[in-house]
């Protein structure tokens, strides 16, 4: 979702961005959605050489961006062999010492902290812009009590965090209401949970920050669920559903922004400081920049030309 915003970005600055996946149905829509090009490759397959045989297949090309949490230096060094300038983002590989710029803007203790330029913080993260600046013209909600509650676990939950997370709720004689992503795969274990008349399920809403700036607490995963919810107003309770995601919850929650709940394999009791001192923390959370995509999109411009 990060690289359709940057690659939507980019072509709004008058450049031709080429999106480069795995084939995946659920991406494969929401790409044709944006009307962006896209090519599938075996991105997992080291010694196929597939870079070079895309890069002379689409033809010139001068920046490329890897948004991949591990880049090897195989690929990161076939990419700078063909000349072309190379942006990591939030990468623990060792490709991410090849890079040109390594953007970190969601945690810094499991990356890489390598690359000719480095550019680090949460002002730097590809966020909707638009949608959450239009989500905070509008008045907040009155807090309720107990504290409205939204949940988004990540767009597709693989370690079924959404369980452990309905079952410390219901033991609370709490609601909530739940978006499921949209490569979500768990719908059968989750239905026994979805009989609770306090639980109100959507899946794939139009805009996540518009949903997100309806609740006072959002339960989320780690990644770029928990910065939005922050920006927008609702202080996120987190839930790391991957190791590299618990910087990025302890770091929401050393500059007042949110509270990390724990990790999906180990989650503790019900989170009480997630559910404290809201108004602070969500002013906070609209103080944040979220023009990071179209300050990225102009540095990457600036070395197309």
């Amino acid at each position: 979702m990060r690289m359709l915003r940057l690659a939507l970005e980019i072509q709004r600055l008058g450049g031709a961005p080429l999106l480069v996946c795995n084939p995946d149905a659920t991406v494969d829509h929401l790409v044709a959605e944006s009307g962006l090009p896209c090519r599938h490759v075996p991105l997992d397959l080291l010694d196929t050489g597939w870079e070079a045989a895309l890069l002379d297949a689409v033809g010139p090309v001068r920046v490329w961006v890897d948004d991949r949490l591990a880049t090897s230096r195989r690929h990161a060094q076939a990419l700078k062999a063909r000349g072309l300038w190379l942006a990591t983002v939030d990468d623990s590989g060792e490709g991410a010492e090849e890079s040109d710029l390594h953007l970190i803007p969601l945690f810094s203790g499991g990356s890489r902290k390598a690359g000719r330029r480095i550019l680090e913080g949460w002002e730097w993260a590809f966020l909707p812009g638009d949608e959450i600046l239009a989500a905070r013209a509008k008045p907040r909600p009155v807090q309720a009590d107990p504290p409205s509650i939204g949940i988004c676990l990540g767009g597709s939950d693989n370690h079924g965090s959404i369980l452990n997370v309905l079952d410390r709720l219901f033991a609370k004689q709490l609601g909530a209401n739940v978006c499921l992503g949209p490569a979500f795969q768990g719908d059968s274990s989750i239905q026994a949970r979805l009989v609770d008349p306090r639980i109100r399920v959507v899946r794939e809403v139009p805009s996540l920050v518009h949903w997100l700036s309806a609740y006072d607490v959002a339960i989320t995963g780690g990644g770029m669920s928990a910065l939005e919810a922050a920006a927008v107003g609702t202080p996120p309770c987190i839930v790391a559903n991957e190791p590299h995601e618990v910087e990025t919850a302890r770091r929401l929650e050393e500059e007042g922004l949110g509270i990390y709940w724990g990790t999906h394999a180990g989650l503790p009791e019900w989170p009480v400081a997630a559910f404290q001192d809201l108004p602070r923390r969500s002013t906070l959370g609209r103080a944040l920049r979220v023009d990071g995509a179209a300050r990225v999109a102009g540095i990457l411009m600036e070395e197309s030309r």
